[in-house]
């Protein structure tokens, strides 16, 4: 019984590391060998499980968030299973149950569902949400707030939204095609028709740079 004690503690060790490290198929390997050592482990679980997110298999991650051992755990994990399995009512119901400190992940996550599920008020919603928290910091999602009101028919407001923001077309290609669509939803044609010309020519530069700065030969 020491002995298993042992190499049970031993096998930890060895998954703590591997998870530092980022080998998510080793991980998977270390689960399975404590696992045979002590069935239903839920640190093992959990750890398999988040392998498996990383590893982008989300069959087998929502396979193993269905050991009884994880039940009302790891809601933000199992939703994300199903957005990424395109169950997105499902991610929606279970994004509702998050604890709080996974609030921003979740708002983030609800956003994209709704977007998916051309729900544009509620996307903008979402990230309004997370705008108003300080927690909108990145272009990615920034952008992904144009298309958002885009989306919801509300481009007459992405000047405002972008000055609040700091953006300006001239920050990226995505940034600027929203905008430009945003002038053609308003009927401004010509105004868009120029916007988007200078998108794509920014684009073109971006990749430009990109190329130059690369090994490509």
């Amino acid at each position: 019984m020491a002995e298993q004690q042992l190499e049970l503690e031993q096998q930890f060790e060895k998954l703590h590391q591997l998870i530092g490290q980022k080998q998510h198929k080793q991980v998977l390997k270390v689960t399975d060998a404590i696992l045979k050592f002590s069935p239903g482990d839920i640190e093992a679980l959990q750890c398999k499980a988040v392998a498996y997110l990383e590893l982008g298999e989300y069959e087998e991650a929502t396979k193993v968030l269905s050991y009884k051992q994880l039940q009302g755990q790891m809601q933000f994990e199992r939703a994300y299973c199903c957005y990424r399995l395109g169950k997105f009512s499902e991610a929606l119901k279970l994004l509702e149950s998050v604890d709080d400190t996974q609030t921003s992940a979740a708002l983030q996550l609800a956003a994209q569902v709704q977007f998916r599920l051309d729900n544009g008020q509620e996307c903008v919603q979402a990230y309004d949400k997370l705008k108003a928290s300080g927690q909108l910091s990145s272009t990615e999602h920034k952008t992904n707030l144009l298309a958002a009101y885009v989306a919801a028919g509300l481009a007459a407001s992405l000047p405002d939204v972008m000055r609040q923001l700091g953006i300006k077309p001239r920050d990226s290609f995505e940034i600027a095609f929203n905008r430009a669509v945003g002038l053609a939803q308003q009927g401004e044609l010509d105004a868009a028709e120029t916007a988007v010309k200078a998108a794509y020519k920014q684009g073109e530069q971006q990749t430009l740079v990109f190329l130059g700065g690369s090994s490509i030969q």
